[in-house]
């Protein structure tokens, strides 16, 4: 895409153009400037669909409720975890690290386990729980290590990993990162590079570190109304002494997508990472294994299931 309603994307606007139309001011219609595949610039129009929510959610109401409890069903299922395992590699796609911190030991005893690599792909994790980052890392290093500082104004605290010891994965190990991924993704993906653990390839990725407090209120008495804020409240300093804070993590083998591969759903991220193991599978290929879910139910041509 070279411009939305006038406005061109780039890494800096992104977030902002996101915030703006999904959530500010929702529009009808796109009028979309695009470059195809094959190189050729046209200007097209695209109606969206808007779907209208009910203003008032009873939940006491068992409707209303089961609408509620489906939707986040919904959500928990685009967050789950995607694996695909072949040639003693085991891909572990991780959309969030905003899971049950007891869960990750038995997923790497379960899935990890007997594998002699792991590609684990962080693209689009925007981050979660302090907790299951320090269990993921305990499991990537065969000894106790400090991951990072967290700094606030009056007091400090430290992220640190309680190691498995021998039962830690020994393998090859490659994380691959997107500007999308932020927070527990890009200090992982650091904490990795500065220990020399694994490669990191893909592209820079958000800069977005900072320990933020999230506070939830309502207004009104019998009919409430939910609203919030998140606020920074600590710096996150790695064992270099840097904070990656609006800097992101730099891949050791950067791999951007190109116009044509985006528009034909090839992974060439994924293909190097392969490639770095020494096994050769095209991008086209790599696209099948996980391949975009679109807004309109209808995906790509492989599955999107856990595969053994």
């Amino acid at each position: 895409m070279i411009s939305l309603l006038g406005i061109k994307p780039t890494r800096s606007e992104l977030w902002k153009m996101m915030y703006y139309f999904y959530a500010i001011n929702p529009q009808s219609r796109f009028k979309m400037v695009v470059r195809t595949p094959k190189g050729e610039t046209k200007e097209v129009v695209s109606d969206t669909q808007i779907k209208k929510l009910p203003r008032i959610l009873n939940l006491e109401n068992a409707v209303d409720w089961n609408d509620y409890y489906r939707s986040i069903t919904q959500e928990d299922e685009s967050e789950s975890h995607r694996f695909v395992s072949a040639n003693d590699i085991v891909v572990w796609k991780m959309r969030t690290f905003a899971f049950d911190p007891d869960q990750v030991n038995s997923i790497f005893d379960s899935r990890i386990k007997g594998n002699s690599n792991l590609i684990l792909d962080l693209r689009g994790n925007g981050g979660g729980y302090v907790k299951t980052l320090e269990a993921v890392a305990a499991n990537l290093f065969p000894e106790n290590m400090k991951i990072a500082d967290v700094k606030e104004r009056k007091d400090s605290d430290v992220m640190e990993s309680d190691s498995r010891g021998s039962d830690a994965f020994k393998g090859k190990l490659v994380v691959i990162v997107d500007h999308d991924s932020a927070s527990a993704s890009e200090i992982l993906a650091r904490f990795i590079q500065l220990k020399e653990r694994g490669v990191v390839i893909g592209d820079r990725t958000a800069g977005f570190v900072m320990q933020a407090r999230s506070i939830v209120n309502t207004m009104g008495v019998n009919t409430q109304i939910a609203y919030g804020e998140s606020i920074s409240d600590a710096e996150v300093i790695l064992p270099d002494g840097k904070s990656i804070e609006k800097v992101g993590v730099i891949p050791d083998i950067p791999v951007l997508p190109t116009a044509e591969d985006l528009g034909y759903e090839r992974d060439p991220a994924l293909a190097a990472a392969f490639k770095y193991l020494g096994v050769e599978v095209t991008s086209a290929d790599a696209g099948k294994l996980f391949p975009i879910d679109w807004q309109d139910g209808k995906k790509g041509t492989a599955s999107y299931k856990s595969r053994k």
